[in-house]
C-alpha cells in the first residue's frame, strides 16, 4: 500500500489514528440493558451497568435468555400479572361513572369496581361491576375496549 501524503507511513490501522471514535470497543455479550434502571440483566443475574458500555452488543439468543429470566422473575409466585390483578382486592376503588341515560354532564361517584376478569387469550377482557348509582345496585359485565393492545 502506498500513500501519497508525505510523512504518512504504512500502518495496519491508519484510520484508527485519524478517527479515534472508530476504535474497537470491548463488547460485553449477553447483556440486556434496562432503560428504566441502571441495572443490566445478564442471563439470570442482575449486574450493575456502571462499568458496562451502553453500546454493548446484544446477541438475540442472549436477549431471549434475559427475557425468559425477567419473565421467571415476574412470575416467581406462580401467577402472571393479569392473574394478580384479577385477584386483587379492589373493593375500595372508587371511580366516576357515566351512563347514557343520565342527562348530559351527570355522573355518580358512588360506584365501586369489584372484580376484573382477563380471558386467557388476551384479546378481550370483561369487568364485573358492583355499582351503587342513584340507589340502585347492579351487577353487570362491562367489556374493556382495546384490551388486546399491549401496555
Amino acid at each position: 500500500m502506498t500513500l501519497d501524503t508525505k510523512g504518512m507511513g504504512i500502518s495496519p490501522d491508519p484510520h484508527r489514528r485519524r478517527m479515534p471514535w472508530t476504535a474497537e470497543k470491548k463488547r460485553v455479550p449477553g447483556v440486556f440493558h434496562s432503560s428504566k434502571e441502571k441495572m443490566a440483566l445478564d442471563g439470570a443475574r442482575r449486574v450493575a451497568v456502571d462499568c458496562v458500555d451502553r453500546a454493548s452488543q446484544v446477541y438475540p439468543l442472549e436477549a431471549l435468555r434475559a427475557t425468559v429470566a425477567s419473565y421467571e422473575y415476574n412470575t416467581f409466585r406462580g401467577k402472571n400479572i393479569f392473574e394478580l390483578v384479577s385477584q386483587a382486592e379492589s373493593n375500595a376503588l372508587r371511580q366516576w361513572v357515566y351512563c347514557k341515560e343520565w342527562p348530559e354532564g351527570t355522573h355518580d361517584e358512588n360506584a365501586t369496581r369489584a372484580v376484573i376478569h382477563f380471558l386467557c387469550h388476551g384479546s378481550n377482557a370483561a369487568s364485573c361491576d358492583y355499582a351503587t348509582s342513584r340507589r340502585d345496585t347492579t351487577t353487570q359485565p362491562a367489556p374493556i375496549r382495546l384490551a388486546d393492545f399491549p401496555g
